[in-house]
Formats: structure tokens, C-alpha cells, sequence
């Protein structure tokens, strides 16, 4: 800077020394004059203030020849004046006028801030689910036929449905209420060496609780643009109720088949003990969201989550329905000891919001 403004000064003092000069402060000040002399740290300047000895550390700006500057026409007291526009110093506007008078101007701040236009959001969406269940495999041990589960990824055929509302806080938060119903199945089929055992599950569940989503585009609850992308977490406390059906037959490829079975009465299908139970629980849900405005009025929401539900050993005992014969194999009781192990899932949602 001190090299700048003394090639300044040379070039004052070489062509001329008829026109003002305007000396800019770092603190926003304004100085018009003449320059008298210069030194290695100040300048001597003389001005309608005096004699003033400027030290060239403080300048931000030095203008040896004023008429330089572009003229141009602004308001001023309720008149219209012809200023010449020096700098621009935190919020105000600095001129010079052409009797040499400085004026300061404060400028409005440019508002950056994204107006909410929408409050409540209500959301109806449907669900589709796959679940990391556990389902029951058995092998023939020495005590008897034994049942272990295996706990894996299941495609479960089934809908499920949701209503959320969502009160907008701000631009970038949201928090509300949700409640969802779902019912889901899924099968699985496998054969031991003297068995063929079908199992399946039927699995309903009844979710209420609070959710929040933050937006990552600062559009929550805004109508500056036609989409939206965040993240959303919940907790919800439900019900969850569970139908497990074991069916079992001979393996007709056996080759030592199981004496214990005996034939079947004509009509009489495979035996079907079951079990079935349920469990108040607690879900943690996490997801991603991706809102589109179709209307002013109504988005098209979808969802990508993850849940789990904080239960296990849902089963209370073994039944047999009363069409069927005596079970051959008590050691299905063994069933009722085990259960799902916190269950976890993945889902998609895709849905409707109204917005008010």
C-alpha cells in the first residue's frame, strides 16, 4: 500500500497540482485537500480541517485527481444532488458532492432470509418394507426334531400406510407427530434329511410417535423452489403382534423315513402347530426424505429409512388348531423359548402432502 500511494503522490506532484485530492481512511473517514508533503510514514495534507499529518498505514484509498470519478444523480434529503461515489464503508455509502461536501448513506441490508409460506404439513404415504426376520430352521438331533431360528433379510409381501403432520419451525427444521399401521408376510421352505418343514410369519404393527426432519436445502415449509431434500429421525412405541405357522411332512425321498409319523386320514393335510404373540416395543426410525411440489398446495413425498425395533422372544406357546391331528413332535414347543432378535429394516415410502 505505501508503494501504491508514493507512485500516487509522484504522479500528483509531476502533472499537477490544481485539482483536490480525497484521502480514504481504513475507519471510514474522508479527507479532501491537498497533499503539502510526503515521509517515509505520513503524509502532510491540507484540508478545511487544517494541516493534517496522516500516517499512510490508516489509508484505504487515495484519489489524487477527484474529477476522475463518474458523476452520478441520488436522492438526498428529499433532493436530487450530483455526487460523485467514493467507496463503500460497512453499511453506508460514501459520496462526494460537488461543493465538496462528504455524505454518508445507509444501505438496507439485503435480506438473505427464506420466507416460510407453509406451516403444516400433513403426509398420507404407503409403505413398502423388507425386514430382517427370523425365521425357524430344524434339523434331527439326538433328542429329537430341534428348531433354531435364523434371523436374515426377507422380501415380506404386504403394504403398509402412514400419516405424519409436521409443523414448520423454520427454513431448516420441522418437527411433528406420525402413526403407521403395517402388515406384512413372509415364507420360507426347506427339507432336512427326513423332514419337509414350510414356515411362515404374519406380522402386524401399530407405531405412534414424534419425528423430526431437517432440510440440507433450507427449504422446509418454502415455496423458493420445486424441491427439497433432508434427513428425518423418529421415535415411536407400538404393538407388534406375530403369527408363526410351522408345517411339517415326511420327506418322501428319505431314506430311513421317521417312525413316528403315521399316515394321514384322507382329506387330512400336513400338521400346523403355530405360535403366536406380541410385544408393546419401542422403534427407532431414521430416513431420508426428497419432497416435489406439484401444486402450491401438494408435494409428492418419498422416503428411504431404517427402523428397528427394540424386542425379542415374542412367542408365548405352541398351538395346534383342533382341525388338525396330535402333533408328533412336542419338540416344537421349543419354538416358544426363541424369538426375533430386535428386528431391522429397510423401506421405501411414497406418498402425498398437503400443505398449509
Amino acid at each position: 500500500m505505501k508503494k501504491y500511494i508514493k507512485l500516487c503522490i509522484v504522479f500528483y506532484i509531476y502533472f499537477t497540482n490544481i485539482y483536490a485530492t480525497v484521502v480514504i481512511q481504513k475507519n471510514g473517514d474522508v479527507i479532501k485537500g491537498t497533499i503539502v508533503k510526503e515521509s517515509e510514514e505520513k503524509l502532510i495534507f491540507d484540508s478545511s480541517y487544517g494541516t493534517l499529518h496522516i500516517n499512510k498505514e490508516k489509508i484505504k484509498k487515495l484519489i489524487i485527481d477527484e474529477t476522475a470519478i463518474e458523476e452520478e444523480t441520488i436522492t438526498y434529503e428529499n433532493k436530487e444532488i450530483r455526487v460523485k461515489h467514493l467507496f463503500d464503508h460497512n453499511d453506508e455509502r460514501i459520496y462526494l458532492t460537488n461543493e465538496g461536501k462528504i455524505i454518508k448513506i445507509k444501505q438496507k441490508k439485503q435480506d438473505f432470509s427464506v420466507k416460510i409460506t407453509k406451516r403444516h404439513l400433513f403426509s398420507v404415504e404407503g409403505k413398502y418394507k423388507i425386514e430382517r426376520k427370523a425365521m425357524p430352521r430344524a434339523e434331527k438331533g439326538p433328542d429329537g426334531l430341534n428348531f433354531i431360528l435364523e434371523s436374515k433379510f426377507l422380501l415380506l409381501n404386504g403394504l403398509g400406510s402412514s400419516f405424519s403432520y409436521m409443523y414448520v419451525l423454520n427454513s431448516f427444521l420441522g418437527a411433528g407427530a406420525f402413526f403407521e399401521y403395517e402388515k406384512f408376510t413372509a415364507a420360507d421352505k426347506f427339507e432336512t434329511p427326513i423332514h419337509i418343514i414350510d414356515t411362515s410369519v404374519v406380522n402386524k404393527m401399530i407405531l405412534a410417535g414424534a419425528v423430526s426432519q431437517f432440510s440440507f436445502l433450507n427449504m422446509y415449509g418454502t415455496q423458493n423452489n420445486k424441491y427439497d431434500v433432508g434427513i428425518g429421525a423418529g421415535l415411536a412405541y407400538g404393538l407388534i403382534s406375530s403369527i408363526l405357522k410351522v408345517s411339517m411332512k415326511p420327506n418322501p425321498n428319505s431314506p430311513s423315513p421317521d417312525e413316528n409319523i403315521k399316515p394321514l386320514p384322507e382329506g387330512a393335510g400336513p400338521l400346523e402347530p403355530y405360535l403366536e404373540g406380541e410385544k408393546r416395543t419401542v422403534t427407532l426410525d431414521t430416513h431420508l426424505y426428497f419432497n416435489y411440489s406439484i401444486t402450491s398446495m401438494l408435494n409428492i413425498v418419498s422416503k428411504f429409512g431404517y427402523q428397528i425395533s427394540l424386542y425379542n422372544l415374542i412367542y408365548k406357546k405352541t398351538k395346534y388348531p383342533e382341525t388338525n391331528l396330535a402333533p408328533p413332535y412336542h419338540e416344537v414347543n421349543h419354538l416358544s423359548e426363541i424369538g426375533f432378535d430386535f428386528p431391522q429394516s429397510i423401506y421405501i415410502n411414497m406418498g402425498l402432502q398437503a400443505t398449509f
